[in-house]
């Protein structure tokens, strides 16, 4: 098997090292949750909530899958043996369920950069999704009669608050200070990759300009950083305190739930909301984590024997009330933190975009100013145009007669490139079996084979060094034609006897058609030309079709009489007077077709629809040029069609026809 490439290998070691690390997570989470334990599967807080809901916001579905296992493994852990172990199962619908409703339906963010980001949180975690969690396990426990009826109630509302707790106290302090951390070591994506504001209505510029805004960090440098360093410690520290004191004190009412308990309990607000208008939405949930921190630890040292116990002595209203306080506690400070960080970041698109105005105002200004030296400078344009104008179209003339230079030049190296490739690729099999027969090491097979290959190539070589001569020959104008009475058919016979080797080795047919004209049922297919010459056209034809025609195909070759009228003249020739009655030929194959934007230049010298020398098919890019300067030498036309690449293509000559006189003579 091939080696697996190393970018997969270290993938695949990273999902198996996020799998681990949640699994780790989230037993550690039951460990703690199992300590503040109030009732069956109850707990004051359910910290793997918290944990799971965030894994899955990180990295998708597989969280909610490693969430099911977790709860599987420890469900002993909370009295489900055998196997109602897989009763955590259903632990994998809470952070599924979060994802789902935030990440794909809300399109939230996992940096909380916008209010409507913490809004959606809200609603999807510690509500729809806490709520679905707490619902279908109660149910689920109490088909399985480990919950009875009358306490199904109670059970679903601790559920939800323990569930929606540690989701509010985690998830979001998670997500703000792990997930630049994750970024920058490759687990996430470099930005987020569900980066859309929540709610309906276009981004305007501020709003974009915003999210790419940075609120810079306080100064640490001179006196003045280092007093505003020490104000900002001291009131971090007034923060931590007040919230301690506050945690603290509210546990320790809880055993009277009395009016005093229900204000302490609200009392936390204070350094929560503090911390969120100061610090923004990072600082106030790392203030509203640590008074759930505070307040979980005060019960534990408040009630060290009895937290554990089947009956918790403090009254369930009374904890209900309690941890509504600190769900909203928490909930208020990731608003109030998303609203001040949003509003921060308002403030300083709308300084940067207020610079940016300036700075518009003034090139605006100054870009008058140029429109006003443009109009007079404008006059003088107009005078220097004039004479400019003359130099520009000589430019003109001259870039153009350059651009034909050049593309001349070009077609002379491709044309030489080609030239020199074609003319050698005979010689290397006339000279490797010339060796062989030297080295009388062969017999008689080889010997004929060797002879063919060498005659093949041989008149191959001949072949283009014709065409050479007869381009040499047409450019010069020294090209000329032994006139006399040619039969059209015979040569045309001749012709496709010539080419009838080349199309058997391809397995084409070759299909002759004679089409009689009913006014001329009589008429012989006269012309007056050379007959070397007009045999060289068919050939050339054939040649170039066999060429472009792959295996098993067709060519068929159509013989008719045409008859012209005024608008159909041939053109006038030294050799033949302007007549009306032609001759025409088409050559018609089911090869590769020709190209629409090659098709004006198919009969051109030199040109050829692939000039590189690794080309599939050989040749010099001469015949078809031949085909058109013999043809018209004979006083006839020739033209190309071809419906397009692989639908073949049809070439047709006309020459003229002698006149009943001519033929009698």
């Amino acid at each position: 098997m091939p080696a697996m490439p190393n970018s997969t290998v270290l993938v695949s070691r990273r999902w198996w090292l996020v799998v681990l690390l949640g699994l780790l997570a989230l037993v550690g989470a039951h460990l703690m949750a199992r300590i503040y334990r109030i009732g069956l599967a109850v707990s004051l807080w359910f910290p793997p909530s918290g944990v799971a809901i965030a894994f899955t916001l990180w990295f998708g579905p597989i969280g909610a899958i490693v969430t099911a296992i977790a709860s599987v493994l420890m469900a002993p852990l909370w009295g489900s043996d055998g196997w109602y172990r897989l009763v955590g199962i259903t632990d994998g619908i809470e952070p599924l369920v979060a994802w789902f409703l935030y990440r794909r339906c809300w399109k939230g963010t996992l940096s909380f950069k916008h209010l409507t980001d913490a809004a959606a949180f809200i609603l999807s975690a510690p509500l729809a999704a806490c709520a679905t969690s707490a619902v279908v396990g109660s149910l689920t426990l109490t088909f399985l009669g480990k919950i009875h009826f009358a306490n199904l109630t109670n059970s679903i509302l601790h559920w939800w608050l323990g569930n929606a707790i540690a989701t509010m106290a985690i998830v979001p302090t998670a997500l703000l200070v792990f997930t630049p951390f994750l970024q920058t070591r490759g687990w996430l994506g470099g930005a987020d990759k569900f980066n859309i504001s929540v709610g309906a209505g276009p981004t305007n510029n501020l709003r974009t300009l915003s999210d790419n805004v940075t609120l810079p960090a306080p100064p640490l440098g001179g006196a003045s950083s280092l007093s505003l360093s020490h104000c900002l410690s001291g009131e971090v520290l007034a923060i931590l305190i007040f919230s301690t004191a506050s945690a603290v004190l509210t546990v320790l009412q809880t055993s009277s739930g009395n009016f005093a308990f229900q204000q302490l309990s609200f009392l936390t607000f204070v350094p929560i909301i503090w911390a969120a208008t100061r610090f923004g939405v990072k600082g106030g949930m790392l203030t509203a984590t640590f008074c759930v921190m505070v307040t979980l630890l005060a019960y534990l040292l408040a009630y060290p024997y009895q937290i554990s116990l089947p009956e918790f002595p403090i009254r369930p209203e009374v904890l209900h009330v309690h941890k509504l306080s600190l769900l909203m506690q928490c909930a208020v400070s990731l608003l109030v933190g998303c609203a001040i960080t949003e509003k921060a970041a308002t403030s300083v698109a709308l300084a940067v975009e207020r610079v940016q105005l300036v700075e518009y105002q003034a090139r605006a200004e100054l870009n008058e100013q140029l429109i006003q030296l443009n109009q007079s400078l404008a006059q003088a344009n107009e005078r220097l145009a004039e004479s400019n104008r003359d130099k520009d179209e000589l430019l003109l003339r001259e870039q153009k007669a350059r651009t034909e230079a050049e593309t001349a030049n070009r077609l002379k190296d491709e044309f030489l490139a080609i030239l020199s490739h074609e003319l050698r690729s005979p010689l290397n099999p006339i000279l490797g079996w010339t060796q062989i027969l030297r080295s009388r090491k062969h017999d008689e097979k080889t010997a004929q084979k060797a002879l063919e290959t060498i005659e093949r190539n041989t008149k191959l070589q001949i072949q283009l060094i014709d065409d050479l001569l007869d381009v040499s020959r047409i450019i010069r104008g020294k090209l000329s034609l032994r006139l006399d009475r040619v039969d059209l058919v015979s040569t045309i016979e001749a012709a496709i006897e010539t080419v009838s080797l080349a199309a058997e080795a391809k397995s084409i047919n070759i299909n002759f058609i004679i089409l009689n004209n009913s006014e001329f049922n009589q008429q012989k297919f006269l012309v007056r030309g050379d007959a070397t010459r007009l045999q060289q056209i068919i050939w050339n034809l054939l040649s170039n079709a066999i060429k472009f025609t792959p295996d098993l195909g067709n060519i068929q070759v159509t013989l008719s009489i045409v008859i012209g009228d005024k608008n159909d003249q041939l053109p006038i020739t030294n050799y033949q007077l302007p007549i009306t009655n032609y001759a025409q030929i088409r050559v018609t194959d089911t090869g590769i077709g020709i190209k629409a934007d090659f098709l004006p230049h198919v009969f051109e010298y030199f040109r050829q629809a692939d000039s590189t020398t690794t080309r599939k098919f050989g040749g010099l890019g001469l015949g078809l040029a031949i085909v058109r300067h013999l043809v018209e030498l004979h006083g006839g036309t020739v033209t190309a069609e071809s419906p397009g690449e692989g639908q073949g293509a049809t070439f047709t000559v006309k020459i003229p026809l002698l006149d009943a006189n001519e033929e009698a003579a």
